[in-house]
């Protein structure tokens, strides 16, 4: 086997995740990356691979194949979940773009899984969207997940909010890339998602058949007048700072700006790469 697909199997099995062929394809890494990763000579027994039911999988990990169908089903009533949800997100004006991310972006949800969801605001309306948006979703009587909360089964997990004047992803790297690549969207206005796409088209880098990243669309600018500014400014300012407040007492390894909430306290960029090197595969963070 190609050692750009034992890569991506080993990348996957990671997430209990078995690949099919298209699939092997369109995670493949990208060469550059795998030409400069190694495999010793004593990885026989990871680079053995076997084959069943249209999927392939690292060697005595054949359970995965019915794992993975399980987890299809599942996933499929959180979708309708997912879905619901972003009928209601979209009565509000500020939401531009709401995307699946997560297990449930990639169908593999367990049964006690929630509903990770990214979600990008208008220019300047980044916490007084969210501020509002979780009292909708409370008065709306969906369940939304809270920090530290241990039942998570099906709550929105509305865990990366972007303003679209700051769509670039800093941390690059072989797992961001794929959480970028695997997004689903289910709401896109003027064409944020494809924007998104193409403001971090280093995913390619990465994963360069996994998304079509192309610059032919024609999303309007978006314009503000001044008097809107006077107006939504200092709403945005006090609602950043309220939330900012409440924030203090447990913020860790999540960003916090005027622009992003990214509410991840646990590093699986630093989980993932531990992995692959215990299987002794060393990937650069960049090309």
């Amino acid at each position: 086997m190609k050692k750009s697909w034992l890569i991506s199997l080993l990348y996957h099995d990671y997430f209990d995740y078995p690949l099919t062929k298209s699939e092997l394809d369109k995670w493949q890494v990208h060469p550059r990356l795998h030409l400069k990763s190694y495999l010793p000579a004593q990885a026989g027994k990871l680079s053995a691979t076997s084959y069943k039911n249209n999927y392939f999988y690292l060697k005595s990990h054949e359970k995965l194949v019915s794992l993975r169908k399980k987890r299809e089903t599942i996933s499929e009533e959180k979708l309708k979940i997912a879905q619901r949800a972003a009928k209601l997100l979209k009565l509000i004006p500020t939401i531009k773009m709401v995307g699946i991310t997560g297990s449930l972006a990639m169908n593999n949800c367990s049964e006690n899984s929630d509903i990770d969801f990214m979600i990008v605001t208008s220019r300047g309306t980044l916490w007084s969207t969210r501020l509002f948006t979780l009292l909708f979703l409370k008065i709306m009587r969906l369940p939304v997940r809270s920090r530290g909360d241990k039942n998570e089964k099906d709550k929105l997990c509305m865990n990366i909010w972007m303003d679209e004047s700051d769509l670039i992803i800093h941390e690059q790297n072989l797992y961001t890339a794929h959480e970028l690549a695997q997004v689903v969207p289910l709401i896109s206005r003027g064409e944020t998602y494809e924007k998104l796409l193409l403001t971090n088209k280093w995913i390619l880098n990465f994963w360069p058949n996994a998304v079509k990243i192309t610059k032919n669309f024609s999303s309007k600018k978006l314009r503000i007048t001044s008097y809107a500014l006077l107006v939504t400014r200092p709403i945005e300012k006090l609602a950043f700072f309220l939330q900012r407040l409440h924030m203090a007492g447990y913020i860790s390894n999540e960003t916090i700006t005027s622009t992003r909430a990214f509410f991840h306290p646990i590093n699986w960029s630093k989980k993932l790469e531990t992995h692959l090197k215990k299987s002794n595969i060393n990937i650069p963070c960049s090309p």
